[in-house]
């Protein structure tokens, strides 16, 4: 990561991320690579966070290699229905985004990033809809 971007990025340890990582720099990782299109890093979007005294918003994504192998194994078997769940966080479908969640979290109950995106969700379907 960029140095002046990590310490511009909002603080993120309550999602319990091992390592934490800007789109800028992971494409910039990719494409220094010999063979770009080689997926070496297990990933997870996490989402958009603007940067402290910035207007620009930056996706952030999560790099789960770090983590123990089974956090790591339960992380990559609901890899799909994370991504579903965030889609529909981000498209506003609030209730649907917390179906999957849900479900992700009985399979995984230790994975925070979960439980902070069910809370995070509930919040914001709460204001949505008042």
């Amino acid at each position: 990561m960029d140095t002046h971007l990590k310490s511009e990025m909002p603080p993120i340890k309550h999602k319990n991320c091992s390592i934490t990582i800007s789109e800028n720099s992971l494409l910039k990782i990719y494409s220094e690579k010999e063979h770009p299109s080689d997926p070496s890093f297990q990933l997870r979007f996490l989402g958009k966070v603007q940067m402290k005294g910035k207007h620009h918003i930056i996706r952030i994504h999560e790099c789960f290699d770090g983590d123990l192998p089974e956090i790591a194994a339960h992380k990559s078997s609901t890899l799909p229905e994370f991504e579903t769940a965030v889609q529909n966080y981000y498209s506003r479908k609030f209730p649907a985004a917390e179906e999957v969640l849900r479900q992700v979290s009985e399979r995984n109950p230790h994975d925070k990033v979960i439980h902070h995106f069910l809370e995070k969700n509930h919040s914001v379907n709460i204001r949505w809809r008042n």
